[in-house]
């Protein structure tokens, strides 16, 4: 092998099994397997079905792949489905702030865009997203549009103007885009 470099990638170190850690992992777990759908309607915080998205990891199969995995953990290290569940509220508390401090940062007017559509499975989603005009201080001349979702959850039901009036307004609502959406009626 004479002249050629052998690039040897080192081994990620395995972290060590914590609580925290467990809850964060179980949390993208859950995420990332659809098991779970955040509901925020007219300022109203739920999730669906009470915490029955979270009952696998309650599940002894469940139970017992973990302890596989890392016989040490006592049963009070695993959390319960409705841990799990403050932990995602956590997050959408945490996520709806950051974007409740980018609108308030927002001097410009927003436009308010809405998109529903169904799945294969007939489960009904929505959007609400923000679009508007940015120009940093120092160039106000120099204009980009911006586009920030704020909303997406799973609603109950078909798409009516009533149910996207409704939405639409506990968006504004929440987000303080009262002074801020640029609307017009022709």
């Amino acid at each position: 092998m004479d002249g050629f470099i052998v690039a040897v990638k080192k081994p990620v170190p395995i972290p060590p099994v914590t609580k925290a850690g467990l809850k964060e992992y179980l949390l993208e777990y859950i995420v990332d397997s659809d098991l779970v759908c955040v509901n925020v309607s007219l300022g109203c915080l739920y999730l669906m079905s009470s915490f029955q998205s979270f009952r696998s990891i309650e599940r002894p199969s469940f139970l017992r792949l973990i302890h596989y995995l890392c016989p040490k953990l006592n049963a009070s290290d695993i959390p319960k489905r409705t841990t799990m569940g403050d932990m995602v509220m956590e997050k959408v508390e945490e996520l709806d702030k950051i974007d409740l401090d980018l609108v308030t940062s927002i001097d410009s007017l927003v436009s308010i865009v809405y998109d529903g559509w169904s799945s294969k499975r007939r489960r009904s989603f929505a959007s609400y997203s923000i679009q508007y005009i940015y120009s940093p201080p120092e160039d106000p001349n120099r204009w980009s549009l911006k586009s920030h979702i704020l909303e997406f959850h799973q609603t109950v039901g078909r798409h009516t103007g009533t149910m996207v009036g409704n939405d639409m307004v506990g968006v504004i609502q929440k987000f303080g885009l009262k002074d801020k959406v640029c609307s017009r009626l022709i």
